[in-house]
């Protein structure tokens, strides 16, 4: 009976805190992607099939970029990415730049209790233990995940006019780039009128949540009295180094795209009118 007592209570956070005991941390390792049951973790087994889905879904998101032929994927899942974002005007000035990085396939942002509990002591120490970050959202790339999953890294695409919205992984607030319209001479051009995209860096990370059922003492009392168990659960991704956050501009705000000073004898730029809704 004691075995069978073992074997049920072992794989249990209880287990793993009474495991802790005699070695470990005590800390549940599970796959993200398996344990958050992300979309990625429920493909079909089939490539065909795999890759037909993984296709169709990405252009319903967004029309891949254009440029070279986007193949398969050449980063593995769990890819920490860094894209850079260019905005032109329809002379081909620059209006502006971004940075933002993004986890390819997403494992989610902000609900359940792997993105919602605190992170005590023993979770800040196994963060720190693997040089990791905790991550409470997995970041909004731009396009469809699936194209960034196969750009090659270093390598620049366009698209064409659209709205952006992007989300650093480790912003609190989403970034929103509107599509605009200008009037220059007789007519009316989108702002901005081209947008390049170019993949910085793809790094391969572990990407893993842990649960730990702690023992809290009553720090308020004379004597190490139990108060009782508490469940640690978080996200956190390591290979990667620490992540910081970048240093970004201020978002533009809708219809505030500005046209470059018209040269000499030609016809002033005017903004659209807003649309009536």
């Amino acid at each position: 009976m004691p075995a069978i007592a073992l074997a049920v209570i072992y794989p249990t956070p209880f287990g793993g805190w009474l495991a802790s005991s005699f070695h470990g941390s005590g800390v549940r390792w599970q796959d993200a992607y398996i344990a958050l049951d992300t979309a990625e973790a429920n493909l079909p087994r089939d490539p065909v099939q795999r890759e037909r889905l993984l296709v169709t879904t990405a252009m319903v998101d967004s029309e891949p970029p254009m440029g070279p032929a986007i193949g398969p994927r050449l980063h593995p899942i769990g890819t920490l990415a860094r894209l850079r974002y260019e905005t032109l005007d329809e002379s081909g000035a620059r209006i502006d730049t971004w940075d933002v990085r993004a986890l390819v396939p997403n494992i989610g942002n902000g609900m359940g209790p792997f993105w919602r509990s605190p992170c005590r002591r023993r979770c800040s120490d196994e963060i720190a233990a693997n040089a990791g970050t905790r991550v409470r959202r997995s970041g909004e790339p731009g396009i469809a995940e699936e194209w960034v999953l196969r750009m090659p890294v270093g390598e620049t695409f366009e698209m064409g006019p659209r709205p952006l919205r992007t989300q650093d992984i480790l912003d609190a607030r989403e970034r929103s780039f509107p599509l605009g319209s200008v009037r220059v001479g007789e007519r009316f051009v989108p702002r901005p009128a081209r947008i390049r995209v170019t993949l910085v860096d793809a790094c391969a990370a572990s990407v893993r949540v842990g649960t730990l059922l702690s023992l809290e003492i009553d720090r308020y009392s004379h004597l190490p009295l139990p108060r009782g168990f508490e469940t640690s659960r978080w996200a956190q991704i390591d290979g990667c180094g620490k992540l910081a956050p970048l240093s970004l501009p201020a978002p533009a705000e809708p219809g505030l795209y500005l046209a470059p000073p018209a040269p000499a004898g030609t016809a002033a730029v005017d903004r659209a009118p807003t649309p009536a809704k």
